[in-house]
């Protein structure tokens, strides 16, 4: 038996960190079309469960395909936004790929 992860970038919305943590920014009309396009794409693949972000931009865009498929999506705080130093800081991409494995070790 193989399983299969699906990721998806969520849709084109305006990011401010205090925005997310009060509900968040709904997603541009883009953003909306392309979270459309994306449930269609996947509609027919054998979707068990859909996890999620808890940012509102990303709940807005798996939530079509969630629909579609009558799932509920289960989200998880872990997969907010990682910073490594700020996000203004700006660092090589070898520093980055450090900075990002050593956020998830444990």
């Amino acid at each position: 038996m193989k399983t299969y992860i699906y990721f998806i970038r969520h849709g084109i919305a305006p990011f401010s960190i205090e925005h997310e943590r009060a509900g968040g920014t709904s997603l541009s009309e883009k953003g909306k079309l392309d979270a459309k396009k994306v449930a269609e794409l996947l509609s027919n693949e054998d979707i068990d469960v859909i996890v999620s972000s808890s940012y509102f931009r990303a709940l807005e865009t798996v939530s079509p395909l969630a629909e579609l498929l009558k799932k509920e999506i289960i989200p998880y705080v872990e997969l907010i936004e990682r910073p490594i130093v700020s996000l203004n800081y700006a660092v090589s991409d070898e520093e980055l790929l450090i900075g990002i494995e050593q956020s998830f070790t444990v």
